[in-house]
């Protein structure tokens, strides 16, 4: 039996970076500052670019970093607040930005992040965004025109749509495209991930689970450590109750259904994700992350509006690659689930 084809593309992604002549200067030796700005900088670049490159597998093949629900202008900037969903914990403070309208359709102009209130969701631009909307959707920069593509993410392959396409495969004329999925409308609870676990068995026979991990948000992990804690005793020794701590080790990790899940703050508040890394995930790489070039010059000034030379540098990491799922019917996912205060 012949099957249709998926087909991986690659996604070239880009950091710069800037530093003025100034600042150079001044932090040359240690005679004169403590740190280097060159070497802080160059030491930061590659964890940075990883950093931004983590961020981009928990999306939907979109470049959507964030979701506004308001706007207002404060201290002459555009200020956003942001969904809870996935709220500004995809975006970081000095990153660049480009606002679209909803429907991805016209986007507005590129800007700065200068100020990020993470646990109120809330950021402020570099200047005044022309023509914003409370509805308007916050994209990496570099994207342009109408309905611009993203990297291949998380929720582009665990998804169980039956329309649309997927690897440029119809997915309604291939049901092996679907990943399992239940909807946890009513409240995460252990029967959720018996159901999902009752589909990947029926779809993938009892070594279904083998390799699996679960992601989830940080909502997530206060409903699942909630559950267990509301069925606990409190121990009583003696004649007199002691108190006892009832979650005596935070960790990043926790057990739910069978599935060791990760806690990743990048992930959709409403979500919990099973995926299998190992068996059917991986990243289609043109080539390696390495610096920007250009003849073998990695280092270049930064030039004024006039043409000449300003008091700066230019470099850039680059990468060009992209993430794939080769088997999206042995994944799945419990959605809708509610974000409960303080998350909400």
């Amino acid at each position: 039996m012949k099957g249709a084809v998926m087909i991986s593309t690659f996604m070239p992604t880009r950091m710069a970076f800037e530093l003025s002549q100034l600042s150079q200067d001044a932090t040359g030796d240690s005679g004169q500052a403590v740190k280097s700005t060159f070497k802080y900088v160059m030491g930061r670049a590659i964890p940075g670019f990883a950093a931004f490159q983590n961020r981009l597998f928990f999306t939907d093949g979109t470049p959507t970093l964030a979701q506004a629900t308001a706007q207002a202008t404060v201290s002459s900037a555009t200020q956003y607040t942001l969904d809870s969903t996935f709220g500004a914990r995809r975006l970081r403070r000095g990153q660049f930005v480009t606002p679209y309208d909803t429907t991805l359709t016209t986007p507005l102009t590129a800007t700065r992040i200068t100020w990020v209130d993470y646990k109120n969701r809330v950021v402020r631009m570099s200047g005044v965004v022309s023509s914003a909307s409370n509805t308007d959707k916050l994209c990496f920069e570099g994207v342009s025109g109408a309905s611009p593509v993203g990297m291949l993410g998380l929720y582009y392959w665990n998804s169980s749509a039956t329309t649309g396409t997927t690897a440029g495969i119809n997915r309604a004329l291939e049901p092996e495209l679907w990943a399992n999925s239940v909807s946890g409308s009513g409240g995460l609870n252990y029967i959720l991930g018996l159901n999902l676990f009752h589909q990947m068995l029926e779809r993938r026979g009892t070594s279904s689970l083998d390799g699996m991990i679960g992601i989830a948000g940080l909502p997530q992990h206060a409903a699942a450590v909630g559950q267990v804690t509301n069925i606990q005793r409190i121990d009583i020794e003696g004649a007199t109750a002691e108190m006892k701590d009832l979650l005596p080790k935070v960790q990043t990790e926790f057990p739910f259904a069978g599935v060791r899940h990760k806690v990743v703050p990048f992930q959709d508040a409403t979500r919990l994700d099973w995926i299998s890394p190992q068996e059917t995930w991986g990243v289609a790489r043109l080539h390696d992350v390495k610096y920007f070039e250009i003849g073998g010059q990695r280092f270049f000034p930064i030039y004024g509006a006039g043409g000449s030379p300003s008091a700066g540098l230019w470099f850039a990491m680059v990468a060009n690659q992209n993430f794939f799922c080769s088997n999206p019917g042995a994944n799945g996912y419990i959605s809708a689930l509610p974000v409960s205060a303080p998350y909400a």
